[in-house]
């Protein structure tokens, strides 16, 4: 398992509306959502739709070398 935040850190508290429909909840962040959003955020094919720092692979030629 990924662990959840640094040592000592801890998440803001935030009361917020939950707003629900048939197919989708938003409510506010909870410390359980940590280690799945870790995990998302750590596949670069997810990641790079939603962090802007992700990291991505250098184009490559039609035959498969970087180029210069």
């Amino acid at each position: 398992m990924i662990p959840p935040l640094k040592p000592g850190a801890k998440l803001l508290k935030v009361d917020g509306p939950i707003i629900e429909t048939a197919r989708l909840v938003l409510r506010p962040w909870r410390s359980d959502d940590i280690a799945a959003n870790t995990a998302m955020l750590s596949d670069p094919d997810t990641a790079r739709f939603i962090s802007p720092t992700a990291r991505r692979s250098p184009p490559r030629s039609a035959d498969g070398a970087t180029p210069p």
